[in-house]
């Protein structure tokens, strides 16, 4: 966060922050949309150290990631964005699988930028509507895959908006 270049916007898919990130600050203020699976192995949605078949990964040379909740609340201080709308269900139940996801917005005011918020139920550590990985990388990230909708056109359409 240290560049003076700015971006448009920025998605994260599974990638939640690190407590090195935090601890090196961040005031580039960025529209940022965060897609998360609730059972994402790779990067735990509760934070911690990935899991691989229930065995958690440690290593000293790495912090352990912060939770999608904490994640979210760090891109909000950065991004001043101080209002939560309300939840919103952009995306419907995967053909009854139990893979549901939900969206909120944080907005950022006149000051700000804004943050979003999406909480995939069940899903894995893949990208929303991506091709179909082979049945190992599957099992490696855990929870089930979304095919009723694309989080690229998803991030698109969210980029869009800020123009």
């Amino acid at each position: 966060c240290e560049t003076t270049v700015g971006f448009w916007a920025a998605a994260s898919f599974g990638s939640p922050t690190t407590r090195y990130q935090v601890n090196r600050g961040c005031s580039l203020k960025t529209p940022i949309m965060i897609f998360h699976g609730t059972k994402d192995s790779t990067n735990r949605f509760e934070g911690g150290f990935p899991k691989l078949f229930g065995i958690e990964l440690r290593d000293r040379r790495m912090d352990p990631i912060l939770s999608s909740g904490e994640t979210v609340d760090f891109w909000r201080s950065v991004n001043a964005a101080d209002h939560e709308g309300e939840p919103f269900v952009g995306f419907q139940e995967e053909g009854g699988s139990g893979v549901t996801s939900r969206a909120t917005l944080y907005s950022g005011g006149e000051d700000g930028q804004p943050v979003v918020h999406v909480v995939i139920k069940n899903g894995g550590h893949v990208v929303p509507g991506d091709r179909p990985f082979p049945l190992l990388i599957r099992l490696l990230s855990g929870g089930k895959p979304v095919t009723n909708y694309s989080g690229y056109d998803e991030f698109w359409k969210f980029a869009n908006l800020l123009e």
